[in-house]
């Protein structure tokens, strides 16, 4: 619980429906496993900026679809629950509904939000052609259903990323920091490691 702690004591210190977060995560990528060399040895480190935190999925949604002339309730968006999981404080914290020490940041990607990614192989950074050969091993992802099938278009669609607390390794917001990785490396050295800058 120490990292939902931390992540609450971030999180209730930003205005809901709050962006210009700065976020660094590792994530094991879902690959296929078949003629996969790599299969269980690929970490993707993601320097995110601008992400946003606190939205009300329901009211987001909602509104994307009021602006392509299509009227539908919040209470009918949110009676749809997240895939396998449920809100354990909305609208930052979810968990797993099958395992209830596993938690969920949730987190929105807007039209300025910058993704950096570095893959690093057994611990050491991947070369450009051992990332372009696991990058065809790994499931692409698509658009939603749910939201296409209320009507939002696949260009209008929100696009939407729940993260594993014990993968988000930095969340910033100006003078506002957790950072799980603490004195071993500072937001400023790992924003010079992405080359995001």
């Amino acid at each position: 619980m120490k990292n939902v702690k931390n992540v609450r004591e971030f999180v209730g210190g930003i205005n809901k429906g709050t962006f210009g977060i700065t976020m660094v995560t590792a994530t094991e990528p879902k690959m296929r496993k078949t003629a996969n060399r790599f299969f269980g040895r690929v970490v993707k480190l993601t320097y995110t900026t601008n992400v946003a935190l606190g939205y009300d999925y329901a009211s987001y949604i909602v509104a994307k679809l009021k602006r392509e002339g299509i009227v539908t309730s919040v209470e009918e968006v949110r009676a749809e629950k997240p895939k396998g999981k449920s809100w354990f404080e909305n609208p930052y914290l979810l968990v797993a509904d099958k395992d209830e020490t596993q938690f969920y940041l949730r987190c929105y990607y807007r039209p300025n939000t910058k993704v950096k990614n570095v893959w690093l192989i057994d611990g050491r950074l991947a070369t450009d052609e051992e990332v372009a050969e696991v990058k065809t091993f790994i499931q692409t992802s698509s658009s939603s259903k749910k939201q296409s099938d209320l009507g939002l278009s696949d260009e209008n669609q929100v696009i939407v990323r729940d993260y594993k607390l014990e993968n988000v390794l930095a969340l910033t917001q100006g003078e506002k920091v957790y950072n799980k990785i603490g004195s071993l490396v500072s937001i400023g050295k790992m924003r010079e490691f992405f080359g995001m800058f």
